[in-house]
């Protein structure tokens, strides 16, 4: 009889020590949630804006950090979509082209949805300042490629206007460098679209 107890207390400790373990993972699964939440868009699974800027700063303070650059992208053609097929029609061409970008980049770099169509990209560790346009133009010719809608089956084209701004000509911090490949992207859109645009300080650009 006492054997048969023992066993029976062996066995509601194990079964106490299951539903710890339990409760445990289910409280770790909780808290990635939670900072999955709220660090990335829960559309697309990218950085938010919030996070982007506080890691790309981050790299930015570095020591001995290369030359970096940020590169932001606006679709164009992507309302036409939004319009034409309807919202959700919309999220899946955002997805879309949120798993182009990442599949284009280095795991080092960083990527993000801004709002709406836009999206952000910060390159590290250049070896050259031209590297970074040639990035923009790879991911450029990747984004114009023709998309197939989940739902529909439809094909839907659009395309980007892109503005890339490289340290240390464009400047030496964050707030900086986004407003100039802000400032270069739309720079892109006013020269036609389905473009790449490099910030060029004022004193260095050519005469009219």
């Amino acid at each position: 009889m006492q054997l048969e107890r023992l066993r029976r207390e062996a066995e509601t400790q194990r079964q106490q020590l299951r539903a710890l373990l339990e409760d445990h993972n289910t409280l770790l699964q909780d808290r990635h949630a939670l900072v999955q939440q709220a660090s990335h868009d829960p559309l697309t699974g990218l950085l938010n804006r919030a996070q982007f800027r506080a890691r790309a700063e981050a790299l930015l303070a570095q020591p001995g950090q290369a030359e970096c650059a940020v590169v932001f992208l606006d679709l164009d053609g992507f309302k036409p979509v939004n319009d034409t097929h309807g919202h959700a029609a919309g999220d899946d061409l955002l997805v879309q082209v949120a798993g182009r970008l990442r599949g284009d980049l280095r795991g080092a770099d960083l990527v993000a949805r801004l709002g709406g169509d836009e999206f952000a990209v910060f390159l590290t560790r250049l070896r050259h300042p031209g590297d970074a346009q040639l990035v923009a133009a790879k991911l450029l010719d990747t984004l114009s490629r023709p998309y197939t809608l989940s739902r529909t089956g439809a094909t839907v084209h659009v395309s980007a206007s892109v503005g890339v701004a490289v340290t240390p000509q464009a400047g030496p911090d964050l707030g900086t460098l986004q407003r100039c490949a802000d400032e270069a992207m739309y720079a892109a859109k006013r020269q036609g679209r389905r473009q790449v645009c490099l910030y060029v300080p004022a004193e260095e650009a050519p005469a009219p």
